[in-house]
């Protein structure tokens, strides 16, 4: 009879620890990586997301340095959206706050890769071979419920590239 309590309290352990794995190995991380840029150009800011959970909105604040310009108006969501929509405001200073959301709810497809780019200008005034930081705050991977299910966030850099000289 012990031995019969003893494998079913075994058992039942094993159910618990797998049971918490599960919950613990959920990863879903938004980033924006590392990228090149020109002064005086507009580039695309790709953001990304890799995700285990099903998530249906996105929500989250990026900070550029002082007159870099995300050009609100000219976003566009990767192939990653159903019937998404992006929302861009400028909230204050170099301060901009992205929503992407589906009217129906819907899932955003995929479990890793690109999910939108910004349109970004960079001034003429900014110094070739720097570097510039960006910020991601105020995340939201939003799940059905509406719960925040983020467990990850990160921001890379804009570098300035050495324009080339072209004189002869």
């Amino acid at each position: 009879m012990n031995s019969i309590i003893n494998k079913s309290n075994l058992l039942i352990a094993l159910l618990m620890l797998c049971c918490i794995n599960a919950v613990a190995s959920e990863a879903n991380k938004l980033y924006i990586p590392d990228v090149m840029a020109y002064r005086g150009k507009t580039m695309s800011l790709p953001v990304y997301m890799n995700n285990t959970s099903e998530i249906t909105a996105v929500q989250f604040t990026v900070v550029t340095p002082f007159q870099f310009n995300i050009e609100t108006a000219s976003t566009k969501l990767s192939d990653r959206k159903v019937d998404h929509e992006v929302m861009i405001r400028e909230i204050s200073d170099c301060n901009y706050k992205v929503m992407i959301f589906s009217p129906q709810n819907a899932m955003i497809q995929g479990v890793s890769g690109q999910l939108l780019s910004l349109n970004m200008s960079i001034p003429s005034t900014v110094v070739e071979d720097e570097t510039y930081s960006l910020i991601l705050k105020d995340v939201i991977l939003s799940a059905k419920d509406g719960t925040n299910v983020v467990t990850e966030y990160s921001t890379g850099a804009i570098s300035i590239a050495k324009s080339p000289d072209l004189t002869v």
